[in-house]
């Protein structure tokens, strides 16, 4: 089985491909979904559905570094951002995900014997798209 170590992941912000690397990452994540009402008749032998509207969220998990304002100085609440989730780098060729999505929540933590952090709630305007690094 080939696997990928999760330290390959990179996010970074921008339209497709992404110009500003989010830096000290730690780690992201996001969920796609897609509604599906219930389309059942009476007398039906199974439920059935219907494909719905899709929709995306996700978190994006930061060492705090106040000096990285292109990455997590452009995170604030309320912004909208082109997200670039790389799962194996930016090397050409690699496939990753993007879409716009608005920063929902900024949670932050800090411990007298730890660095502060940074976890970013976004959530997504339209669908997710495939791209491929050049």
């Amino acid at each position: 089985m080939a696997t990928k170590h999760g330290k390959l992941g990179v996010v970074k912000l921008g339209a497709a491909g992404g110009s500003a690397t989010v830096l000290q990452l730690k780690g992201w994540s996001y969920d796609e979904k897609v509604d599906t009402p219930d389309s059942t008749v009476a007398g039906a032998a199974g439920k059935t559905h219907e494909v719905g509207i899709s929709e995306w969220s996700g978190t994006i998990d930061v060492l705090f570094d106040p000096a990285d304002v292109a990455g997590q100085g452009a995170m604030t609440i309320g912004a909208e951002v082109v997200v670039n989730f790389y799962d194996y780098g930016t090397t050409a060729g690699n496939a990753y995900k993007y879409g716009t999505a608005t920063i929902e929540s900024i949670g932050k933590a800090g411990s007298v014997d730890g660095v502060q952090t940074r976890k970013y709630g976004i959530k997504g305007q339209g669908a997710l798209a495939d791209g491929v690094a050049a």
